[in-house]
């Protein structure tokens, strides 16, 4: 009779499973600009899918009273599985809202929970695609924006240098940088005229950078255009594939202008057991990192040198090494590269 009694229970839990499999893996469609509406029950998990035409940026967010929960998928996993996005809060109040880089002709899937297994109630979702604009130099392209609006644009270099990128207009605007990959570079405020935002960031040749505006507080026209600075003599090594040589005894003046991060510097250690000393001396607070040959941090140091400056010292083996010469904090300021070379008394 106990084993009847068992047998049934799991019929019963499997038939739960099963049912309950069977609602997950028919995900809800949502399309760009449909909003769709559901209640959540207790410990309800709802599931969306997003088919996605042509590349860009996705916003999938919730809408509502309701404190929602939202985890984002590049494929389908009622049953786990990593989310390569999720988001609490940064919605309106306490509701869910996620951004996503997106490839065109994929689907996207999208789970919504309450925050807690206990909250339920009913919510809205919606999805919206936002593109990715080409801006082209020295020419002003325009935007509209509106309450919560976020506008992209990608800039290609065609050699290493500077790249500036700014706003104009009456809009109080800000602007953040990011690499291809939508790594996060750099921001700004009000660096342009008025409040107008400006990013003036070094950039390596064939390399694609992307740009993103937003409002401050208020939504209103604006203008956007990108400008390109070959690099000076003083600056031309502003990526690692175009190092200059340093030897012992050499003292380098570096300049460094406001959005620039890095100078590269590349030594030739002649015989085995040599020491190689680099540090920087001024009053900016700098940052020095040694590479190997491929690009393998040896060391790095932030303040070792005397007040703010930095230095490193190593024994090396021999071959070439790169050194890289950062601001801490970024903006401008002025220090020297030294570089001694001797062999190691044994």
């Amino acid at each position: 009779m106990v084993f009847r009694v068992c047998r049934a229970v799991v019929i019963v839990s499997l038939l739960l499973l099963v049912s309950g499999l069977a609602f997950a893996q028919s995900p809800r469609r949502l399309t760009f600009g449909t909003t769709v509406s559901a209640t959540l029950a207790r410990a309800d998990e709802h599931w969306y899918s997003l088919y996605v035409e042509e590349a860009g940026r996705i916003t999938v967010q919730t809408g509502g009273n309701t404190d929602t929960y939202m985890e984002a998928y590049d494929y389908f996993s009622p049953m786990g599985g990593g989310p390569i996005a999720e988001d609490d809060d940064d919605g309106e109040g306490y509701n869910a809202r996620i951004s996503l880089s997106v490839e065109a002709g994929r689907t996207y899937y999208f789970k919504v929970r309450g925050y807690s297994e206990s909250e339920t109630g009913p919510y809205q979702v919606w999805a919206s695609l936002t593109t990715v604009t080409a801006l082209p130099f020295n020419r002003v392209l325009s935007g509209n924006l509106i309450d919560g609006d976020e506008h992209w644009y990608s800039v290609r270099a065609s050699q290493s240098g500077w790249l500036i990128v700014q706003t104009t207009g009456e809009t109080d605007t800000l602007l953040r940088a990011y690499d291809s990959g939508y790594e996060f570079l750099d921001s700004d405020d009000d660096s342009g005229e008025g409040l107008n935002a400006l990013i003036e960031i070094s950039v390596e040749a064939g390399k694609t950078y992307l740009f993103r505006v937003t409002a401050y507080d208020e939504i209103g026209r604006y203008g956007i255009q990108a400008n390109f600075e070959a690099p000076s003599s003083e600056d031309r090594n502003i990526t690692r594939g175009t190092a200059i040589q340093i030897m012992g005894g050499d003292a380098i003046p570096i300049s460094f202008r406001s959005g620039s991060s890095s100078r590269w510097y590349y030594c030739t250690i002649p015989s085995p057991n040599v020491i190689l000393t680099v540090q920087t001396r001024g009053n900016t607070d700098t940052l020095l990192s040694l590479y190997d040959a491929q690009f393998n941090e040896i060391a790095s140091d932030d303040d070792s040198g005397e007040d703010l400056n930095a230095s490193i010292s190593r024994t090396l083996s021999p071959g070439t090494v790169y050194i890289e010469v950062k601001l801490y904090g970024g903006g401008s300021g002025r220090t020297t590269l030294h570089a001694s070379l001797y062999a190691e008394i044994r």
